[in-house]
C-alpha cells in the first residue's frame, strides 16, 4: 500500500541520474566516489537532501531481517553434511515464495516513506568494482538483481540496482558467456545464470542464480570510462 506522496519508481531513477549528472558537472565525481562504500555514502547523503525530509528518511545498511522493514519471508531448516554424509550442525534460513535462499542480508540504501506501518520502502543495491576480476564482478552485479527482486517480493514497494564502473571491460570487447548480458544490450538478463569462474567446492555456493525477471542492461556515459545502469527490478 502505498500513500498519496508516492512516487512513481521512475522518480527515483531520475534522481539518481541527477546524482551522477550533477557529480560530473561539479568535476567530483573522479575525486569523491573513490569506491563502493563512498558511492554509498554519496548517493544516500544526495537523496536525504533532495527527498522531501518530512515524507522520507534515509538509511544505510539495514539488516533484512529489522522489525521496522516488515519483510515476509519462510524459513527452513538447514543440514551441513561433512564429506561423510554426516550431519554436523543445523541452522535455519530465510527464502523466498519459491524456495530459494535469500541471496544476501544487508541492503545497501533503503528509503522509507515516514506513514507508519504502510508507509512506502525501497531499496536500493550498489556497485563499484575496482579491481577486474570481470566475470566475477559481473556476477556480483546478477547476484544483486536477483536480491532485489527477493525484496521486491517479500514487500518492498520497488527495488534498484546501480552499478558504476570506471573499466571498459565491463561494457566493450567480446559478448560471449556471462560479458553478453553486459556488453550486448539486445542479450538479457533471465534465467538460471551459472557461476562463471571456481571450482564446485561447496554446493550452496556455486547453485545457478536464479533471475525472474528480464532485464536489458543500458549504459549511461559519464566522463572517460566512467559508465553507469539503473535497474528497476521486478
Amino acid at each position: 500500500m502505498t500513500t498519496s506522496h508516492s512516487f512513481h519508481f521512475k522518480t527515483l531513477i531520475e534522481k539518481i541520474e541527477k546524482f551522477f549528472n550533477r557529480l560530473q558537472q561539479e568535476n567530483r565525481l573522479v575525486d569523491d566516489i573513490y569506491n563502493e562504500f563512498s558511492l554509498q555514502h554519496e548517493l544516500g547523503i544526495f537523496l536525504r537532501n533532495d527527498l522531501n525530509p518530512k515524507e522520507y528518511k534515509v538509511q544505510f545498511e539495514r539488516n533484512i531481517k529489522d522489525d521496522i522493514l516488515k519483510l515476509s519471508f519462510d524459513k527452513e531448516e538447514k543440514k551441513i553434511i561433512d564429506e561423510n554424509g554426516k550431519v554436523i550442525a543445523k541452522k535455519e534460513q530465510l527464502i523466498d515464495k519459491s524456495g530459494k535462499s535469500i541471496v544476501k542480508k544487508e541492503i545497501d540504501l533503503v528509503i522509507l516513506g515516514k506513514n507508519g506501518e504502510n508507509g512506502e520502502k525501497y531499496a536500493v543495491e550498489l556497485k563499484f568494482p575496482r579491481n577486474g576480476q570481470h566475470p566475477e564482478q559481473m556476477y556480483q552485479f546478477i547476484k544483486d538483481i536477483a536480491f532485489m527482486e527477493q525484496l521486491k517480493q517479500a514487500g518492498f514497494t520497488q527495488t534498484y540496482c546501480v552499478c558504476l564502473v570506471d573499466d571498459k571491460n565491463f561494457y566493450s570487447g567480446r559478448s560471449q558467456g556471462i560479458y553478453a548480458y553486459f556488453r550486448s544490450p539486445q542479450i538479457p538478463i533471465h534465467g538460471n545464470i551459472e557461476k562463471p569462474t571456481g571450482k564446485e567446492k561447496f554446493e550452496e555456493e556455486y547453485k545457478p542464480i536464479t533471475v525472474k525477471g528480464t532485464y536489458h542492461v543500458q549504459w549511461q556515459e559519464l566522463q572517460g570510462n566512467y559508465r553507469y545502469y539503473v535497474i528497476a527490478c521486478e
